[in-house]
């Protein structure tokens, strides 16, 4: 009698295990998070953990009622926990600031370690039956998509974009917009979808069966994905080209072959390795946080074992033994996964077909019996651990999710001009989670943009003196901050250079430190233009032309259409007294600038004036006048270094605002200091 009540505590919870497993798969690819600033892709990362952690609570739940539990495993899983501890060995070797990072990015460490709990899980509920149910469920997410998505299609574009609420939206609908993240997203969700009802109509007309309600379905879905592809082609997306992509892939290689750059660490090799040829694309200022193809990335952030992991999931698919519809399923969205950027919905997506359509698992029982009676501990054992591991981890997870939430409250306010309520914010999400060096940055401006507002005004009393002077030193604390956590990181070490050179004329020494962050920046980010043309406008500023005009060189060598990088280097030029080169590289900066605007005009009365000095000069030596030819950025040439009166200095103690001591390169991981 005991023995079947334990039965059917059991079957009511594994019940109760499938409809929720069902329910995360019906919520996933609709959910996003509005209190934070990424809210679809942290949004859905940040759901997954915390699902994850209610689910696995219920699967030890049912293991612990029955103590003959059987669980499954199979190759897919243990060929994903072998990356995961491979990732996890790279993860070690990282900074703390890195490690932080990546425990929270989508397609980070911990999207390894949540997915490996999900496919746990998809696992052990899986049959036949449940795999059919959660299609089902799945279809209900897709289904909504597909609505929203013919709802976007049929507004006006001159209604777009739609911001909910208007002031500080946090649902900003567009064109390419979608619950899913992203309309490549949605595409994935609805080809998988489609194409299985597709298989099931096909069942039902073969068998003589009803088949209207799966013919709507089918032919729904599949309109909505020609939708999706006919958005994708016709508006296109932003992504990495594939060659900057391979470049980055085969340099990581060459400098770390064995681990890679680290899991969700693909920015540092972007920032290290790209190429110059990349600042010819359109998104030469943007920052890619994943590769162009999802192959390449898993190399890039992985190395040898990131390879060897990918080989053998492909094997395994090559050895696939079930169904046509299963082998195309996994196949295409394998394909698509490898050769396109990589997202959280993609990789979640295939992970889940591959735990339900892949050959084969295998049972075994959790038994470690123990005492006279031969009681099995195993059970509590496991459970005792994995609960333990769902309470640590769910704490710090949480601690991140709030650190998110008041990062985004302080930009609210740092937009509405509230900059107190801003610095408040500020604190309580580095107290959140102090190791993420984002954070420090933003604090860091707070801080630099608080003195400047008390340092601006007519009359400064010694108390605001006072007060500007602690957040002077606060912005440089944390600005160097920033770089212990990430030192390899070149936007770091430019922020701390540009609070360094707000700081030239009110604090000795700044400009010194200035040009020594922004030269350590580009050393890590060597082929940036705007970080390079940042250090020579320190230099142009400073005086030193010839060091500037060798910067500017390397700024247009790298970016040969860069217009304000040929304008700053005819200037340097002409502060070298070499007109005649400097009025050819401003004809190549006015060639470069459209013509309609405020800068074509700037521009063209400098060459103006320019050619009138060089034909008084060239008269004076007797020589004829050459006509150098003109045709299309803002164009700015640096200013001098400020100078202010004693009055108007700001005391603090010289060896706390000095730069890091310690030069990092792209091969160097940095600690931050105790």
């Amino acid at each position: 009698m005991k023995r079947n009540a334990i039965l059917c505590y059991a079957e009511v919870m594994e019940k109760i295990l499938k409809i929720y497993i069902r329910l995360i798969i019906l919520l996933f690819p609709l959910f996003f998070l509005p209190v934070v600033l990424d809210n679809y892709g942290y949004a859905k990362n940040w759901f997954l953990g915390v699902s994850l952690g209610v689910g696995i609570i219920l699967w030890v739940a049912k293991m612990v009622i029955d103590k003959n539990y059987v669980v499954k495993t199979s190759k897919f899983w243990w060929v994903w926990i072998a990356m995961t501890v491979w990732g996890l060995m790279g993860w070690r070797r990282q900074s703390i600031g890195v490690k932080a990072r990546t425990m929270m990015d989508p397609l980070g460490m911990g999207t390894l370690i949540i997915m490996a709990g999900w496919l746990w899980l998809w696992l052990q509920v899986r049959d036949e039956e449940e795999q059919a149910k959660q299609f089902n469920w799945l279809t209900v997410s897709g289904l909504i998509l597909a609505v929203l998505s013919i709802v976007t299609f049929m507004i006006p574009a001159a209604k777009m974009p739609m911001n909910f609420p208007k002031q500080t939206p946090v649902v900003v609908i567009s064109s390419e917009w979608s619950l899913s993240g992203s309309v490549v997203n949605e595409t994935l969700i609805l080809l998988v979808l489609a194409s299985e009802w597709i298989r099931r109509l096909v069942k039902k007309l073969k068998s003589n069966q009803g088949y209207i309600k799966t013919a709507m379905v089918a032919v729904l879905l599949t309109l909505v994905l020609c939708l999706d592809v006919y958005k994708i082609f016709k508006l296109g997306w932003g992504r990495l080209d594939r060659n900057t992509s391979w470049v980055i892939a085969t340099e990581t290689l060459k400098r770390n072959p064995i681990w890679g750059v680290g899991s969700g660490n693909f920015v540092q090799a972007f920032m290290s390795f790209r190429p110059s040829s990349y600042n010819l694309t359109p998104f030469w200022t943007t920052v890619f946080m994943i590769s162009g193809m999802g192959g390449l990335q898993l190399w890039t952030e992985l190395g040898i074992g990131g390879l060897v992991v990918l080989g053998l999931i492909v094997s395994e698919w090559l050895r696939l033994k079930r169904a046509a519809v299963a082998t195309w399923q996994i196949g295409v969205v394998g394909i698509i996964l490898l050769l396109l950027p990589a997202s959280l919905v993609a990789v979640w997506l295939w992970g889940w077909l591959a735990v339900e359509k892949l050959n084969g698992f295998k049972e075994r029982k959790l038994v470690l019996n123990v005492g006279e009676s031969n009681f099995n501990v195993m059970p509590y054992i496991a459970g005792l651990m994995l609960l333990a591991g769902v309470g640590w981890g769910g704490w710090q997870w949480m601690r991140m999710f709030m650190g998110e939430i008041y990062l985004r409250k302080s930009l609210v306010a740092a937009g509405e001009n509230k900059g107190g309520e801003a610095y408040d914010w500020q604190i309580k999400a580095i107290g959140m989670n102090p190791n993420i060096a984002n954070y420090r940055r933003i604090y860091s401006q707070t801080n630099m943009a608080l003195a400047q507002n008390i340092l601006a005004a007519k009359e400064i009393s010694d108390d605001d003196k006072q007060k500007a002077g602690v957040l002077v030193q606060q912005a440089v604390r944390e600005g160097k901050a920033a770089i212990a956590l990430e030192g390899q990181n070149a936007a770091y070490w430019e922020n701390l250079g540009e609070i360094y050179k707000k700081l030239i004329g009110v604090v000795d020494g700044a400009a010194d430190w200035a040009f020594q962050a922004l030269q350590q920046a580009v050393a890590l980010d060597p082929v940036n233009p705007l970080t390079r043309l940042n250090l020579g406008g320190l230099l142009y500023a400073a005086g030193r032309f010839e060091e500037a005009d060798r910067v500017f060189e390397q700024v247009v060598v790298d970016k040969q259409d860069f217009a304000n990088g040929w304008y700053n280097w005819a200037y340097a030029a002409k502060n070298l007294n070499k007109l005649e080169v400097a009025i050819q590289r401003l004809s190549q900066a006015l060639a470069l600038v459209p013509v309609d605007t405020g800068d074509f005009d700037k521009a063209s009365k400098e060459l103006g004036d320019w050619r009138k000095e060089y034909e008084e000069l060239l008269k004076k030596q007797g020589q004829l006048t050459p006509t150098p030819s003109p045709k299309t950025e803002t164009l700015k040439t640096a200013e001098p270094i400020p100078t202010v009166g004693e009055e108007e200095k700001v005391d603090v103690p010289r060896e706390q605002l000095e730069p890091p001591q310690v030069t990092v390169t792209p091969t160097e991981t940095v600690e931050p200091s105790p």
